[in-house]
């Protein structure tokens, strides 16, 4: 698992009350969406809880796009 496009859930989430064990989010796929653009779907480990993320597009620290690709053409 490429830990540069994993997310760890925070604790001050507006979903905190469904997310209580505050597990590691594994990227699971990649889909775009019209008004957001290109997003990566995380899968808790430990609970199952799904959440889309939009990709960060910032030069300082941005997400991996080389292993955004990777997982595109793995799970599509």
């Amino acid at each position: 698992m490429n830990r540069s496009i994993a997310r760890v859930k925070p604790g001050s989430s507006p979903n905190a009350e469904r997310e209580p064990c505050r597990g590691m989010m594994r990227p699971e796929r990649a889909e775009h969406r019209g008004g957001k653009g290109l997003v990566l779907v995380h899968r808790c480990v430990v609970c199952g809880f799904v959440r889309p993320n939009r990709v960060a597009d910032d030069p300082v620290q941005g997400d991996d796009i080389d292993a955004i690709i990777a997982l595109m053409s793995v799970a599509g």
